[in-house]
């Protein structure tokens, strides 16, 4: 029996091959897929190509990376996944007896789910220069902030300063003032 894959499902239509399709060839020739983060969820139809035993055997399937075990679902031809994590998965198929043991060959398609652009490297590298801008500003606006209070300290202790050294010379001046106001000095010198 060959096991065969007949068609991919996105949003519960079919991909069809055309160019900038997520289908380049037929399912059955590709070994890999390359899918974007908003195709995530999808389906893989299949069927076995076997005239002489006709709906003899049980499909089971496995996505690597996901499935832990294999799945074995006796009334379907379809593989359904959704939101998918991005990374690489290998969805493997294989057509068994009802004792488990294998008919024909396991076929298996590399699916890979593409990071969406705020999960690149690029956008990480992105987002750690913004954070350390905000913490530079940050750091900046703080020593402007100290810069202005340590100024006003300075305004007001110079302030007080000369408060206390006008007040002992105003003690003095007025007094002299009036010593000055009520004698006159004459003489030569």
């Amino acid at each position: 029996k060959q096991v065969v894959f007949t068609d991919l499902y996105h949003n519960h239509k079919r991909v069809l091959v055309e160019q900038g399709s997520a289908l380049q060839s037929l399912l059955d020739e590709s070994t890999e897929l390359s899918l974007t983060y908003n195709q995530r969820s999808f389906a893989i139809a299949f069927t076995s190509v076997d005239f002489t035993h006709v709906g003899y055997g049980t499909f089971q399937w496995k996505l690597e990376g996901f499935d832990k075990e294999w799945v074995d679902e006796p009334d379907l031809q379809r593989a359904s996944y959704t939101n998918l994590s991005p990374g690489n998965y290998q969805f493997r198929l294989r057509l068994v007896d009802p004792a488990g043991k294998a008919l024909g060959v396991e076929r298996q398609i590399v699916i890979k789910i593409q990071y969406p652009f705020w999960m690149t490297p690029i956008a990480y590298l992105l987002y750690t220069v913004l954070v350390i801008a905000m913490i530079l500003g940050m750091l900046y606006v703080n020593r402007l902030i100290l810069k202005s209070k340590n100024a006003k300290e300075q305004l007001r202790l110079l302030v007080t300063m000369a408060h206390e050294v006008k007040t002992p010379l105003t003690l003095i001046r007025y007094p002299l003032s009036d010593l000055v106001a009520k004698h006159t000095f004459e003489g030569t010198v």
